[in-house]
């Protein structure tokens, strides 16, 4: 349910306008009222207003609304440049960690960042906020509530419908797996249930591990409306003229890990798995749909679906959705404990106020992911063909991104710093490993001995086709080895040196110098 409220006049009445304060004046009386004059009058926030991509210029609010769902803490937020979402929340250190990390992995979340309390902008948005909302007091109260944390988020909004807005038809056209950007936006909600197994979330979307029936508000497709369209049309189940992009999920919250959660996962992944290699030897054709052949592994989201839009999911769309499933897994392992523990530090704040920000941070179960963790790579080694066949059916597009990994670690400065460290001391080592020998064979011919054995070993194996374990090595591996020169190449040797240098003699002076 959202509560809507909302302004865009503002008018001064004279001159001399000086700003009231954020209290009513005098004692708390119900029936007084201020003697300042109201200078703001909320209109009704616009859902199918645009995303604020500029700088956000908090003096200039419009209209704003609450959620009274689950999002605890919501503020809808929309000016004359678009939409902007503010959230204060006790949890706001984890759900900014899930956050980073679900864009790490590809998973589609609204872009979003933290206002500290000791920040210029964190005073001018809580003062206008409450500014905007003072004449309202049920609004005032519950704005006031919500922006009493020393962190807020400033998140993008993301106008779309929910399955509640859809619509049999809109169903057929965000599900189907007809064109590629419908496939890719399935595979998107693969990467999102992955996500929701990794961090144990069930609030979104309806599993057998959880036995749960999710939740409708939590599913958000995103369109792209034009400045002109309405929150009238936007709920419209009979307009299509909207398009519709990924499928995002809203809030990421880590909840209290069952006694049975590993077992429920195992088994369900090993569905998963099972019926993602019956369609890879042909046993299983989701192309052709019948009663004794079906994915069944998916049937909670298939039945939430046709629950609020009457449409049901074809077996094809569903593959996408495993591959996925799949996807997200392989690369959670290839992200690994280590990576996953770099992010988390990189996450923190330089001044925290009173250890808030730390103390919740430290709430993440990290022993609790990598156990999870250990469970993916169980099941990607075991089914390391069923992994390969996603990967290859998906053209490899949706790997592991590094680059995105390193541009959200790199923003701590003790991160960047340590990493530029180990950066220089590497490079310094490769210099040192990167000096080579030289030998000179019998036939002339100069073989480069590096330092690194591994490279040494592939050269050997190259030009000579013996196996390098079969070379007996000294002590010192490094060393270099001379081959004793015989009696007629020691001749031979001296009547170059003459040819070259003009005699010894002339040889000594030519290092010498």
């Amino acid at each position: 349910m959202i509560s809507q409220f909302t302004k865009p006049k503002r008018k001064m009445e004279h001159p001399d306008y000086v700003p009231y304060p954020l209290r009513r004046p005098g004692p708390s009386q119900d029936d007084r009222k201020s003697d300042i004059p109201l200078d703001y009058n909320l209109k009704e926030f616009n859902f199918a207003s645009k995303t604020l991509t500029k700088k956000i210029n908090w003096s200039d609010l419009r209209a704003i609304a609450l959620s009274d769902s689950l999002d605890k803490g919501v503020i809808f937020v929309e000016t004359n440049e678009g939409s902007v979402v503010v959230k204060g929340y006790p949890n706001i250190a984890q759900g900014y960690f899930f956050s980073q990390l679900a864009i790490v992995l590809g998973v589609p979340v609204p872009n979003k960042r933290i206002v500290r309390w000791d920040q210029n902008e964190f005073k001018i948005m809580t003062k206008e906020l409450q500014r905007a909302t003072f004449m309202i007091k049920q609004l005032h109260q519950k704005i006031t509530n919500r922006l009493e944390n020393p962190y807020l988020e400033v998140q993008e909004y993301i106008p779309g419908i929910t399955l509640s807005y859809m619509g049999k038809t809109r169903a057929g056209k965000i599900f189907n797996f007809y064109d590629p950007q419908s496939r890719h936006r399935l595979i998107k909600v693969g990467f999102i249930m992955g996500f929701d197994i990794l961090i144990n979330n069930p609030s979104r979307y309806p599993l057998e591990i959880w036995k749960n029936s999710g939740q409708s508000e939590h599913m958000i497709v995103r369109t792209e409306p034009r400045y002109t369209d309405t929150t009238k049309e936007l709920h419209d189940i009979d307009n299509l003229s909207f398009d519709y992009e990924y499928i995002y999920g809203l809030d990421s919250y880590s909840f209290e890990r069952p006694t049975n959660y590993y077992t429920n996962v195992e088994e369900f992944l090993n569905k998963v798995f099972l019926e993602m290699k019956s369609i890879m030897q042909a046993q299983l054709d989701p192309l052709y749909e019948t009663k004794d052949q079906k994915i069944e592994c998916l049937n909670e989201f298939k039945q939430l679906v046709y629950d609020h839009t009457l449409y049901e999911i074809k077996e094809m769309s569903l593959l996408q959705i495993l591959l996925g499933i799949v996807l997200t897994i392989d690369n959670i392992v290839f992200m690994g404990p280590l990576r996953l523990r770099t992010l988390w530090e990189s996450v923190t704040v330089e001044n925290d106020w009173n250890n808030v920000w730390m103390k919740n941070l430290q709430g993440i179960n990290m022993n609790f992911l990598e156990s999870m963790i250990s469970i993916f790579q169980k099941f990607c080694t075991i089914y390391e063909d069923v992994v390969k066949y996603s990967k290859d059916i998906t053209l490899n597009q949706y790997s592991f991104d590094e680059q995105k990994y390193l541009e959200i670690i790199m923003m701590n400065p003790k991160i960047r710093e340590k990493i530029q460290k180990e950066r220089e001391d590497n490079l310094m080592n490769s210099d040192i490993l990167e000096k080579s020998e030289v030998i000179e064979e019998d036939e002339g011919e100069v073989l480069e001995r590096n330092l690194n054995d591994i490279e040494l070993d592939k050269k050997i194996e190259e030009m000579f086709m013996i196996d390098p374990k079969d070379i007996p090595k000294g002590e010192n591996q490094n060393q270099k080895q001379q081959k004793p020169l015989t009696p007629e190449q020691q001749q031979q040797q001296q009547e170059l040196e003459k040819i070259k240098y003009g005699g010894i003699l002339a040889k000594k002076l030519y290092e010498n110098q």
